[in-house]
């Protein structure tokens, strides 16, 4: 009984992930949380993996994408500004993240804890074919939010411009499609008067 209390307790935690909002310190934008993302993700790793014939381990892919961002219960989506008004490196972010998983993989039944933290690890390292596809889609699934949701300003915008671009290089599988997002966003840039320089577009 005590194994499936914790299970339940477990999935019941899980609930949290919703509270997690994205963007909250981008002006113009409307609500997203780190559910909403994740659900999201994983739906689009499912069907661009089949929609462009990406040769990798699809129910491995999904999974993490459905957990890539479980840390955010704990270490929290830190927006860009943030970053650099705190100075929080990239290496402290992950370090509060890896203190986040450590407290998730406690909560779950043993199994559990330790195939989370493995696909989350594996995310983060970005060796494999799964974690490279599952990044770039994290990126672009952010990016269309972004652009359906706000609208870019001036403060940033070479960021926002070419912020998936180095993870599309890795996965030339996924440049079509990343080629159809630049197309929108040039129109968002031109509509908001913001310059989009050449050197912004994918190579």
């Amino acid at each position: 009984m005590k194994k499936q209390i914790k299970f339940y307790n477990f999935i019941n935690f899980l609930d949290k992930l919703k509270d997690e909002k994205r963007y909250a310190g981008v002006r113009h934008m409307r609500g997203d949380n780190s559910a909403d993302h994740s659900w999201r993700l994983a739906v689009i790793v499912m069907l661009a993996s089949e929609f462009y014939n990406i040769k990798i381990n699809l129910l491995k892919a999904v999974k993490i994408a459905l957990v890539h961002d479980l840390v955010e219960i704990y270490a929290k989506d830190i927006p860009r500004s943030d970053r650099f008004k705190k100075n929080i490196t990239k290496k402290y972010k992950l370090k509060n993240e890896k203190i986040a998983m450590v407290k998730i993989k406690k909560l779950a039944p043993a199994s559990i804890g330790k195939e989370i933290n493995d696909l989350w690890a594996e995310y983060t390292k970005l060796k494999t074919k799964e974690a490279k596809i599952v990044a770039s889609l994290d990126k672009i699934e952010g990016l269309m939010t972004f652009f359906n949701r706000g609208k870019p300003s001036k403060y940033g915008s070479e960021y926002i411009a070419t912020y998936s671009n180095k993870y599309i290089l890795k996965t030339p599988e996924l440049a079509p499609l990343y080629k159809v997002l630049q197309s929108e966003m040039k129109k968002s840039y031109k509509k908001n008067r913001i310059e989009w320089k050449k050197e912004y577009n994918i190579q």
